[in-house]
């Protein structure tokens, strides 16, 4: 999702590639539709990897800070914080997160992202899932 207003933009593509998930927007009279002018739909496939992304393009108004932080939630689940380096105002700063770290019973575990399995019913294995936007935080340390 692409925000020409702001110049930020968040992404989604699988893990061993490097185009980004085609993006879908809600039909105004779908029953996902939220009015959400920034809410886009990928297609999932059950159990594949992928990676998040931004991209901080130069007509960001970075009021002066040389950095952003990105903070990747999926499901209202915050996973991790990432710095960008915003230092060179002209050039498009790129932050992606592969994965994040979890502790079960003391044990630290590195994981991927990988799409839930949908149980829809009925065939296709492939539907629309939301993709969850990130904020940001601008800083100079």
């Amino acid at each position: 999702m692409y925000d020409r207003a702001t110049g930020l933009e968040v992404y989604i593509r699988p893990f061993d590639g490097e185009d980004d998930y085609h993006e879908y927007a809600a039909p105004s009279n779908s029953p996902v539709y939220s009015g959400n002018r920034n809410e886009r739909y990928i297609e999932a496939v059950d159990g594949q990897r992928f990676v998040m992304g931004v991209r901080v393009h130069p007509q960001f108004d970075r009021k002066g800070y040389k950095k952003v932080r990105a903070q990747y939630y999926i499901d209202g689940r915050w996973l991790k914080g990432k710095m960008i380096d915003c230092s060179q105002p002209s050039v498009t700063a790129t932050s992606e997160a592969e994965g994040f770290v979890e502790n079960t019973n003391g044990i630290l575990q590195v994981k991927g992202f990988s799409f839930a399995e949908l149980n829809l019913g009925t065939p296709p294995l492939r539907s629309p899932i939301p993709v969850t936007p990130f904020w940001f935080l601008l800083t100079n340390s």
